[in-house]
């Protein structure tokens, strides 16, 4: 193999021998790479001793906190005031949003239904049209309340 990543270090050398072992079959040669944190580094130590090499450790690189790391989702969550204590179940909120308000069900995502509410993912461009004609419209012949969740706020 021309790459080995080892996601921890083990705790005995002989472990790190053996999976590192895989990179220089025969005459070929390859790299090893161990990502670890800082509670395993004592390891290090016995893990050179063992392959009488110095392992060169590598700071991870660093992210500016104020970018995003996450891309939006592709979903939003919108939150309706019917649940089970109004007898809707999943199938009534998908019909009604398929079915009486003519969107396709493509747009729709996982619904769950609680007790007193209801959560329907429904894709980011249609979410608004979505929220605006239920608000308008009557799910298990009720008009719902109806917002959008807002996801919560990283950092």
């Amino acid at each position: 193999m021309p790459l080995v990543v080892n996601f921890d270090l083990p705790a005995d050398p002989e472990v790190y021998v053996h999976r590192i072992g895989r990179t220089g079959r025969g005459q070929a040669t390859g790299t090893a790479v161990s990502l670890f944190t800082d509670k395993e580094a004592f390891r290090l130590p016995a893990i050179e001793a063992r392959l009488s090499i110095m392992i060169t450790a590598i700071d991870p690189p660093k992210y500016e906190a104020d970018q995003p790391v996450l891309a939006p989702a592709d979903f939003v969550t919108l939150e309706l005031s019917l649940g089970r204590k109004d007898k809707l179940r999943p199938g009534d909120l998908l019909g009604a949003i398929t079915g009486s308000l003519g969107f396709p069900g493509s747009i729709v995502g996982k619904i769950d239904i609680t007790d007193r509410a209801s959560f329907v993912a429904i894709e980011r461009g249609s979410a608004s049209a979505v929220q605006a004609a239920l608000a308008d419209g009557k799910v298990k012949g009720r008009h719902p309340k109806v917002r959008r969740l807002r996801p919560p706020r990283s950092g």
